[in-house]
């Protein structure tokens, strides 16, 4: 997170000729800031992309005056890049980021309501934060550093190369105590499980690896409507998609779940289940071959599932 001027508000015009060469460069949105001489509230409230009342009610404030020496209270986050997905409106989005409708269109000059999938849009990202690249760096160590992907990390900084620089500023996002997280599970044998990438791991069996369940932590900002899309987006290849509701006569795995959705073809079964565990979304992604194996590996990867624990 920057403080004061010269690593707020010189950042946010930097960012403008890095933009073209590597990506949109993120302004800071910093806690606090120390008022310098010739600052307005104007000023500080347009350079960190808030409103002059925002400002003022952050600050307790009843007038526009302010005095060199003075530290003001500012939005947590940073300003990254989102790119529109399918089925997205301003109001979805917004609410996503705790912004409202008219904050969004604003920072965007946006003139209507109107986006598409594929569009870039800045958003002020409380869950983010800045990391400054060092040398030796990598959008790799990076990403493994905070959890994320790489085409997290990218998409977030609307970078569209694997090229950074010592001291380029990059969004990243906060660790929380669900990024921190290992998964465990008690293994059997014959089977293994791997982890893919950050907060995404595998359990598959040896014999034979159709067979398998991806495991994900959900992201912490992650709620079970844009969870249930991404599920349908994942199975409607498979065919038809049907939302099983009663559980009760199912193996005892599916006990908790908050969602379960199922699709299937003449050559595989495939499912996602999302259930919270340790107050955290959990997405399980089971991949079924139909074959006579099913009878023997499908129930040990459940009873594998069930000893899941951070």
């Amino acid at each position: 997170m920057f403080n004061g001027k010269k690593n707020g508000i010189k950042m946010v015009a930097l960012s403008v000729g890095l933009t073209a060469m590597l990506g949109f460069a993120q302004g800071a949105a910093a806690s606090t800031y120390e008022v310098k001489s010739g600052d307005t509230l104007y000023r500080i409230a347009l350079e960190n992309k808030m409103t002059v009342d925002e400002l003022k009610q952050i600050n307790n404030l009843t007038s526009n005056l302010i005095f060199p020496g003075q530290n003001l209270q500012l939005k947590d986050g940073v300003i990254v890049s989102y790119s529109v997905k399918k089925g997205d409106t301003l109001y979805s989005i917004s609410r996503t980021y705790k912004m409202t409708v008219d904050e969004l269109k604003e920072m965007n000059n946006l003139t209507s309501n109107l986006i598409f999938p594929g569009q870039k849009l800045h958003v002020q990202d409380a869950n983010a934060m800045h990391y400054e690249v060092k040398k030796g760096d990598t959008l790799y160590s990076i990403s493994r550093m905070y959890k994320m992907t790489i085409d997290e990390l990218k998409e977030m900084n609307n970078v569209q190369t694997n090229l950074i620089f010592p001291g380029k500023k990059l969004a990243v996002t906060k660790i929380t105590a669900a990024d921190n997280m290992d998964i465990k599970m008690t293994v059997q044998n014959g089977y293994q499980f791997v982890e893919e990438e950050p907060r995404k791991y595998q359990l598959f069996a040896n014999r034979d690896p159709g067979f398998f369940v991806r495991v994900e932590v959900a992201d912490s900002r992650a709620n079970l409507t844009d969870l249930k899309k991404t599920a349908e987006q994942y199975l409607k290849v498979t065919g038809p998609i049907n939302e099983v509701t009663r559980l009760q006569h199912l193996h005892p795995f599916y006990k908790g779940t908050d969602l379960y959705l199922a699709s299937a073809n003449s050559d595989v079964r495939q499912s996602v289940v999302i259930k919270k565990i340790n107050g955290h979304y959990v997405v399980f992604t089971l991949h079924l071959l139909d074959k006579e194996e099913a009878e023997d590996i499908t129930p040990s990867l459940l009873n594998q599932l069930q000893t899941i624990r951070f």
